[in-house]
């Protein structure tokens, strides 16, 4: 938790979980103050390593809270009328690293997936590891997906999980299983969290209604609501009325047991 410059959704999140590292040849970024009249004669290195949150802490434009990893463009938030006790939400700066996507699009424009991939592997900043993810699903194809399918297994590091987010974005089923193996066991937030629920709505992938339903409760309320929108994806039909949540998730597992009857 960083108390001077500002204090990160993903220190808050994260709490004292501690996520092993597998990087063989571990990199640690070097800290810049990004400069944007610099953006086109930044190396690719130098651009890769604004994006980490040693350097967000020297360029954020805020001093308050704002989330270090890549933005959820398809983020499902929970309504102002969408709560219930015992539950929680935070609200980031959504403007801190606006500057994120310039440097973002500069990258995709140069296409050095092999530089990305290497960053990848071997970085030593969780932060920057998934913001190259970000990278490669814009630069999304044969080639980022033959660099990223060794990492698409059955592992709980980083490097697994956010290659099979890659393939599971592209609803691939293979990927979609392994998530649905592990879910929630992933040393991620929450608030991540909720973006692979969403994949599993936009999915439509059925084998993980049972799994959505014990999230539907969750104490982070984005993640409870994108649990219900997501059942809703997968069973249009189900037309579960709107109440209190112990009775939604009550309904949803009976209807549920239903289909498989």
């Amino acid at each position: 938790m960083i108390m001077k410059r500002a204090i990160t959704v993903w220190s808050i999140l994260l709490a004292v979980v501690a996520a092993p590292s597998v990087a063989s040849q571990s990199r640690d970024p070097q800290v810049e103050s990004y400069d944007a009249s610099k953006l086109v004669r930044y190396s690719d290195s130098e651009l890769m390593d604004f994006l980490s949150a040693p350097s967000f802490e020297k360029s954020a434009h805020s001093p308050g809270i704002y989330n270090t990893l890549p933005p959820n463009r398809d983020q499902q938030i929970a309504p102002s009328g969408y709560s219930r006790a015992n539950v929680f939400t935070i609200k980031a700066d959504n403007h801190a690293l606006d500057f994120t996507g310039d440097i973002e699009q500069e990258l995709v424009r140069r296409h050095p997936i092999g530089d990305i991939v290497q960053v990848f592997v071997n970085t030593s900043d969780r932060a920057q590891r998934a913001w190259m993810l970000d990278i490669l699903s814009q630069l999304r194809g044969r080639e980022a997906d033959a660099a990223l399918r060794p990492f698409a297994t059955d592992g709980l590091d980083d490097p697994n999980y956010l290659a099979l987010k890659y393939f599971a974005q592209a609803c691939d089923p293979a990927a979609l299983i392994l998530l649905n193996k592990r879910y929630f066991k992933y040393y991620v937030s929450s608030l991540e969290w909720a973006s692979i629920v969403q994949l599993f709505g936009q999915c439509k992938y059925a084998p993980a209604a049972d799994n959505l339903v014990l999230t539907l409760m969750a104490a982070d309320i984005d993640l409870g609501y994108a649990s219900n929108e997501s059942l809703k994806a997968i069973y249009p039909n189900a037309n579960i009325p709107e109440g209190d949540p112990m009775a939604i998730q009550r309904e949803w597992k009976a209807y549920i047991a239903r289909q498989k009857s």
